[in-house]
């Protein structure tokens, strides 16, 4: 209430013992879970993307050749260079703007319920092997193409959600 006894505008908002933002949200979001952390790897992972494909000249390819150079997934390089890593690096990458934000929304959403229904142990086995699977998948499908595979970890988070919720 103001001086004049009229209600003030979202006071309970300002009122003690009112849930905040983040709890309403995300009421299972914490900073010690295994949805934290890559969360906050991926927005590293796409700082540097952003910053090493923004240090070149910009033309049509620029993006895929910044993904490329940063041992995305290319099944070629795979196949026939041996390069492992790939399989692994391509889970933290993101092809665009719109993909980051949206992954990471849908993350934050989906993710600290999930990790919170199973464990930590069990989240994090099935997110490794649903990038690791969708890596082969996607390379089996399109040989030569230059692809991530974060929206892996995105599917088996809901395919998660989805189990518990049947």
């Amino acid at each position: 209430m103001d001086r004049s006894g009229l209600p003030v505008p979202y006071e309970f908002l300002l009122a003690r013992g009112t849930p905040s933002i983040r709890s309403i949200f995300f009421p299972w979001s914490a900073f010690k879970t295994i949805t934290f952390f890559l969360s906050v790897l991926y927005v590293i992972m796409f700082i540097i993307l952003i910053g090493f494909n923004y240090s070149k000249t910009q033309t049509d390819l620029t993006w895929n050749c910044s993904l490329y150079q940063l041992q995305n997934k290319y099944f070629p390089k795979l196949r026939y260079g041996y390069q492992i890593w790939r399989v692994f690096i391509s889970a933290f990458f993101h092809s665009n703007y719109a993909h980051f934000c949206l992954d990471l929304f849908a993350i934050q959403i989906y993710g600290y319920s999930v990790e919170r229904y199973y464990g930590k142990t069990k989240y994090a086995i099935t997110l490794v092997f649903a990038s690791i699977f969708s890596h082969f998948l996607s390379a089996v499908l399109q040989k030569t193409s230059i692809s991530t595979t974060p929206s892996a970890v995105l599917f088996a988070i809901i395919g998660l959600k989805l189990f518990f919720l049947w």
